[in-house]
């Protein structure tokens, strides 16, 4: 496209704690909410929005949750080569 903008990627952690092999992502979700009941209510907006816009997330697919400093870095490093559009396209 022909505009005057660039974009630019700011990663960030959200979880800065979390351990360089990630976690169980039940492990992680209870932890971080109380319990199962507080992950379940903490997720069930998003569930009902998805299901709403017609989408069906298998949360139970989602066996861990990864430490994301690596994919931080190659975004930065990405950067530096112009292509970090194309490195966060990738990576999500």
């Amino acid at each position: 496209p022909d505009h005057p903008f660039v974009i630019e990627w700011h990663p960030f952690q959200l979880n800065p704690d979390m351990p360089p092999e990630g976690m169980a992502r039940r492990a992680y979700l209870e932890g971080k909410f109380g319990g199962k009941d507080g992950a379940v209510r903490a997720y069930a907006p998003v569930v009902e929005h998805a299901e709403k816009a017609g989408l069906k997330i298998d949360f139970e697919g989602m066996k861990r949750t990864p430490n994301t400093m690596d994919a931080h870095r190659l975004i930065h490093w990405a950067g530096i080569e112009g292509k970090q559009t194309a490195a966060v396209s990738a990576l999500f």
